[in-house]
């Protein structure tokens, strides 16, 4: 009976592991530069035509380049189940993002249609649910890095992450059916106009401080699979 060398099989372990890594390293990366990158360019061509001129190929490119990284986050960890759980809710929400995107376009053209309004409004709740389970898969990462201290800083960020993004959510939701709300009295009308006022700047703000701490441990992990992958060279 043929048996399989130790020395093979360990090499075949260190071969995987390595591949694994700089899946995750490539991951990591993508996502660290194409969160940004679709935030502004959505906001550029949602409301400036700067970017008119290229349809709706801004606003994909971005999104699929948020749908690579989370395919290459796929592919770490492959024996992880839980893991490639909150993988795939990633990358689904992610393919949700990118079939939307060209609304973004859209809705800068027909700014008066209902369709395209309520699809911006699909966008925004994507976007959000990205940044929830991205979170969350960071948190699954948090073990696998050795390093106590990010750990912490893992555990405390995601859990600020957390409420601050289903808050936001419950905020979106608020606004969506504000403009149902005319046979309250006038007063209560008056303050609905104020927050209408204020609707895109306060869910932009409440968009950037999620978005800063996930950007903050995307590359904190990114440094130490680097550190990681250099130690072992």
């Amino acid at each position: 009976m043929n048996e399989v060398p130790v020395q093979t099989v360990s090499g075949t372990a260190g071969q995987k592991a390595q591949a694994g890594r700089r899946h995750l390293l490539r991951g990591l990366s993508t996502l660290f530069w194409s969160l940004p990158l679709s935030l502004l360019v959505s906001i550029q061509t949602l409301v400036t035509d700067n970017l008119r001129g290229m349809g709706v190929v801004p606003p994909v490119l971005c999104t699929g380049a948020l749908l690579f990284g989370t395919q290459c986050l796929n592919y770490f960890n492959p024996e992880g189940e839980f893991w490639r759980l909150r993988a795939n809710q990633l990358r689904l929400v992610a393919v949700i993002l990118v079939g939307l995107s060209p609304f973004v376009y859209f809705w800068n053209r027909y700014p008066g249609e209902d369709y395209f309004r309520s699809s911006i409004f699909m966008i925004g709740l994507a976007a959000f649910a990205f940044l929830l389970f991205l979170n969350r898969l960071l948190r699954e990462l948090a073990p696998i890095i050795p390093r106590p201290e990010l750990n912490a800083e893992t555990q405390l960020f995601t859990n600020i992450n957390t409420n601050l993004i289903y808050f936001s959510i419950a905020i979106s939701l608020v606004f969506a059916v504000l403009p149902y709300l005319s046979f309250l009295p006038g007063i209560f009308l008056v303050r609905i106009e104020m927050l209408e006022s204020i609707k895109r700047t306060l869910l932009l703000f409440l968009f950037l401080f999620p978005l800063s701490l996930t950007m903050t441990l995307l590359w904190k992990y990114k440094e130490c699979v680097m550190e990681e992958a250099f130690r072992e060279e």
